[in-house]
């Protein structure tokens, strides 16, 4: 009985971590990218809809993922007055309260530092990519082996914190990676 808990606990973890992944992969690029407007929207309606399925199936690690991606993000937009006529840094914090109050500290905080390892290491293997898109990158600013480091103190203490939802995520981000730009080309070659 336990272990087919555990399957089903383990399963649903996977699925909604994938499904949110893509989500927050989805939402990198349409801010990063200059692609058709009209794909833009086009993929609005399918980014709401894996969302909500991804939360139905575990809505803690789901939305704590999604809000910690958003926090991490706010990076290159920290001083910037946002939509909301609050600052970037403002909103971040609004958003980790919400996190820690409604998701709880640990969850949370597993989510914040494993989004945070992930961000680092996106910034290590873009490196030349955003130099030459003229895009923030932390691996620019300070240091490719320094920001490698960093990203590997983040993988460990996520790893730390819940070992099977930040292996599950860190073996997620590579899949996520190679199958949303080889779905992206596919979709941009059909233009």
């Amino acid at each position: 009985m336990l272990l087919e808990i555990f399957d089903i606990t383990l399963l649903k973890n996977i699925v909604s971590i994938f499904l949110v992944g893509f989500i927050i992969k989805i939402m990198d690029d349409i801010i990063d990218e200059n692609h058709p407007e009209h794909l833009y929207k086009a993929a609005l309606p399918y980014v709401i809809l894996i969302f909500i399925i991804s939360t139905i199936i575990e809505y803690k690690t789901t939305t704590g993922l999604f809000m910690a991606s958003y926090i991490v993000g706010m990076y290159s937009d920290i001083n910037d007055t946002l939509l909301t006529g609050l600052k970037g840094y403002q909103e971040a914090v609004i958003v980790a309260i919400l996190g820690v109050i409604f998701l709880g500290r640990a969850t949370f905080i597993f989510c914040l530092t494993v989004i945070i390892a992930v961000q680092l290491i996106d910034d290590v293997f873009d490196i030349e990519l955003d130099k030459r898109l003229g895009h923030q990158n932390l691996a620019i600013k300070y240091g490719k082996v320094e920001i490698f480091i960093l990203s590997l103190i983040f993988c460990i203490l996520s790893l730390m914190l819940d070992p099977i939802k930040g292996l599950i995520v860190l073996c997620a981000v590579p899949i996520i990676n190679i199958l949303f730009n080889k779905l992206k080309g596919e979709i941009l070659n059909c233009e």
